[in-house]
């Protein structure tokens, strides 16, 4: 990595200075010294593997940077040691799959309701034909049998959707 920066002395005179240095935390240390000692640092830059990375020069104060950055790297050290606690259960992939199934009953639910609504439109209006029409009893007779059926289908899903739904609640528990 190459540290580059300008710098003006207490003699205001404009520096300009190139380092190959192998750490970051060295880098950093320079231009905390260089400003502990009085001088002004106005741009700096770090540069590896391509990248250019403009520093923020106020965050040299004097203060050094190795001891700060090494304790955080001892944290995250320690942090990366520690077995991942799973935030998810094991169950995860079953949770998952009992919801879709609980969302296919909804609408399943939803799709029988339009039809039995559709079908009830079609009865009344069927209902309100002559009394005479030949086949108006067997139709209405028809869109009974229809209502039945699909209110059979409702009851059917709501029943499959509470299961799911218990079966969900034991999962999470």
């Amino acid at each position: 990595m190459i540290l580059a920066f300008t710098a003006i002395d207490q003699q205001a005179r404009l520096k300009e200075f190139w380092y190959q240095l192998s750490e970051l935390e060295v880098a950093l240390d320079v231009l905390s010294t260089i400003a502990l000692k009085g001088d002004k640092i106005l741009k700096a830059q770090l540069i590896e593997e391509g990248v250019l990375t403009e520093l923020p020069v106020e965050a040299f104060d004097g203060e050094i940077f190795t001891n700060s950055i090494h304790q955080l790297e001892v944290q995250w050290q320690t942090i990366l040691k520690e077995p991942m606690r799973s935030t998810r259960p094991e169950n995860t992939w079953q949770i998952e799959l009992i919801c879709k199934q609980i969302k296919i009953y909804d609408d399943r639910i939803a799709q029988f309701a339009l039809v039995i609504d559709r079908f009830e439109q079609l009865r009344e209006r069927a209902g309100q034909v002559s009394r005479l029409e030949p086949n108006r009893t067997n139709l209405l007779n028809h869109y009974e049998s229809t209502l039945t059926t699909y209110r059979g289908y409702i009851n059917r899903a709501k029943d499959g959707q509470q299961v799911a739904q218990k079966k969900l609640g034991q999962l999470q528990a």
